[in-house]
């Protein structure tokens, strides 16, 4: 006869808030690792499962056990649940649900709610045990041990395993503590980044962000990925190339090598298709070296809410069910959608936005309206279709702690450092929106004929290391010289744009034969795509093609700027508070032929 479920109740008084405790609470994987849950393997399906659903097994006490897993469900920071129904073991079903409850005092008053039916005598008299005692006492454990690191706000590093480093690996990391500030890097992040390796358990490191590290440690941002890099060209660590699916965000596609990246990847899990793409897709993480340490990338859990951390809230809906939820949002864009239905409901949130807003899901499909609804607003969200839904509420900007591949292969240090990394030959990927300046030495052919072939020759090499080094300092990136003229990009045109003009300051400064040197330069702003020539990254496109033909219009007094880079906020932003002259100017781009083609005229002083 089947057994009725077997229920408990556990409370813990946390002092964090639930915002700052749901990273780590939420946290599923991490948290069943860390209370003796086993390791669990995937199993395959011929057909996909609705909605998200999973199948895995796992073994305990020697007992194998299989379940499927409905999708989790959750609603930042507040609560999350899920449901297993189990083919083998002592359990037919356990369905868990934590709620973060905030305290008048500022903490978090956490309830987990257990309910395990069993499935035979075994799980009758295991439940009991293994549930209600051993892991009362080990989620306690857990979230008490959560609540020191989140209340210290510091990053998770270690819980409750031993760190195990390879034979040498101390004397190596000794040596790095002296070798990598000599090569560049910051010696404080050098000593943070050495502490990580000795203190954080293989879970941790096995995917190490390095924005979220420079957040932590109070560091530099981009002095912090730079670190990163340099200990990667030591041995210290390892960069991976993650491909992630534009629904889910996951990695569907990993290499430890540009050469190894695929221009389509298929997503099992939201069946989509989608092509590689530097700026949207393609983000780059570490890990420590195989000579150092392990780094574990074994699954304990499957589909935690912290897994997808632009989810803000997943639910699902039964035919003409509804749901109402209060997330906490930013400025910005967010879409609803659903797992296995195509389209989507867009929304805005603003300070000014309606406390309320209405979505409804409909035979005919999503509304093409884009509501704004404030930082707090009350979503109600009802299915009309005639199944079984799982909703997904979700922001659509990339978490700003993502090192992108657009960012890094526009960076400096890493050209230089990894020089050997490229795109398989004939392999085009899109890198987003680039600023490309080209520079050039005005009257350089009359210099030549005037002082000779070889002191001209000196007098251009020096720019260009007068130019790379004013572009690094800006954030940009040399690609390569032509003759006496550079090519070179930046992730933001105000960059760009500081970074031509100090250029051109700096190289006035210097006289050939009693005449300054004036440094004609052209910005343009827009999609490019990378590709790999002369075993080198290079970027192509037409926005290249313009930037290489607005320069010719500078005279080395002034900076031409297209419409797309000069109406960029910031440009207008530093534009307005530095003493510029500008005008509109007329230029015809060969190849542009036919097109209306804005410039604007950048003079400093009036």
């Amino acid at each position: 006869m089947p057994y009725k479920p077997v229920y408990y109740k556990w409370e813990w008084d946390l002092v964090s808030p639930p915002e700052i405790l749901w990273p780590l609470a939420a946290d599923t994987n991490r948290f069943d690792r860390d209370t003796g849950i086993p390791r669990l393997n995937p199993i395959p399906t011929e057909e996909r499962l609705p909605n998200a659903g999973v199948r895995a097994r796992l073994s305990q006490y020697g007992l194998p056990i299989e379940y499927e897993q409905e999708p989790f469900e959750w609603n930042y920071p507040h609560f999350f649940s899920v449901t297993r129904n189990f083919m083998r073991g002592p359990l037919a079903r356990l369905s868990i649900r934590a709620n973060l409850v905030p305290t008048p005092a500022g903490g978090t008053h956490l309830t987990y709610e257990v309910w395990a039916t069993p499935n035979n005598l075994i799980g009758l008299i295991g439940i009991p045990i293994q549930i209600g005692f051993l892991l009362h006492r080990s989620f306690g454990a857990a979230y008490r041990k959560y609540d020191q690191f989140a209340a210290a706000k510091t990053p998770l590093q270690n819980t409750f395993r031993s760190i195990q480093l390879f034979p040498g690996a101390r004397r190596r990391l000794a040596s790095f503590r002296l070798e990598l500030p000599s090569a560049g890097a910051d010696s404080h992040i050098t000593n943070r980044l050495l502490e990580t390796m000795l203190d954080a358990d293989d879970l941790t490191v096995s995917r190490m962000r390095p924005y979220e590290y420079a957040d932590y440690w109070h560091t530099d941002r981009r002095l912090t990925l730079e670190t990163f890099l340099i200990a990667t060209r030591a041995g210290l660590l390892n960069f991976r190339w993650d491909v992630l699916c534009p629904s889910c965000r996951i990695a569907k596609q990993t290499t430890d090598t540009l050469s190894g990246l695929r221009l389509e990847t298929h997503c099992d899990t939201c069946n989509i298709d989608y092509s590689t793409n530097f700026a949207r897709s393609v983000e780059v993480t570490f890990r420590p070296n195989d000579t150092i340490r392990r780094s574990e990338t074994r699954e304990f859990c499957i589909g935690s809410p912290t897994a997808t951390p632009h989810v803000i809230s997943q639910f699902m809906l039964q035919p003409g069910a509804s749901n109402t939820f209060r997330p906490q949002l930013e400025d910005g864009r967010y879409r609803i959608r659903t797992f296995d239905l195509p389209g989507n409901q867009y929304l805005r949130a603003a300070p000014e936005g309606s406390p309320s807003l209405r979505v409804d899901l409909t035979p005919e499909g999503w509304d093409d309206s884009e509501p704004t609804g404030s930082l707090t607003p009350e979503i109600s969200v009802t299915n009309h279709w005639g199944t079984v839904q799982l909703f997904l509420f979700e922001r659509m900007a990339w978490a700003d702690t993502a090192v992108t591949g657009a960012e890094i292969i526009a960076m400096q240090k890493f050209r230089d450092l990894f020089s050997h990394e490229a795109l398989r030959p004939g392999e085009r990927i899109s890198v987003g929106s680039m600023a490309v300046v080209f520079t050039d030495l005005r009257d350089s052919t009359r210099l030549y004929r005037e002082i000779g072939d070889a002191p001209a020759f000196g007098h251009v090499m020096e720019h260009f290391g007068i130019i790379r080094n004013i572009f690094v300092e800006a954030e940009g990136v040399l690609i390569k010289t032509l003759g006496d003229a550079v090519m070179a990009v930046f992730r933001r045109p105000v960059n760009a744009l500081q970074g031509a003009i100090a250029a051109q300051a700096e190289l006035q400064k210097i006289t050939i034969e009693g005449r300054p040197v004036f440094l004609k330069a052209g910005i343009h702003f827009g999609p490019c795509i990378a590709v790999t020539l002369n075993g080198q990254l290079d970027f192509f496109g037409s926005t290249v093609n313009a930037a290489s033909r607005l320069e010719s219009y500078s005279t080395g007094e002034n900076i031409i700027l297209s419409d797309a880079a000069f109406s960029d906020p910031e440009v207008q932003d530093y534009i307005h508070t530095h003493n510029f002259t500008v005008r509109e100017k007329e230029v015809l781009l060969k190849g542009f032929e036919g097109e209306e083609f804005i410039a604007w005229e950048l003079k400093t002083g009036s």
